[in-house]
């Protein structure tokens, strides 16, 4: 790897930028961020949401009623 740089050296090489260009690296940052937050998909199992809401159902005898009365809300 290359030398690397401290956050106050990227600070002092922000501070040098014009205002848009500033903004653009923050968004470009907040961008990156976002990026780090979201689960990837391929790590989830169409087969771990077996049995959510399964509860619902035991009481409710007759499907079609509960589906209907769930529509006139």
């Amino acid at each position: 790897m290359g030398a690397s740089l401290s956050i106050n050296d990227i600070l002092d090489q922000v501070k040098r930028l014009d205002r848009k260009s500033r903004l653009s690296l923050f968004q470009r940052l907040a961008d990156l961020l976002r990026k780090d937050e979201i689960p990837k998909l391929s790590t989830m199992r169409l087969s771990s949401l077996s049995g959510i809401g399964s509860d619902i159902w035991k009481s409710t005898k007759d499907i079609d009623e509960h589906i209907d009365g769930e529509r006139q809300w």
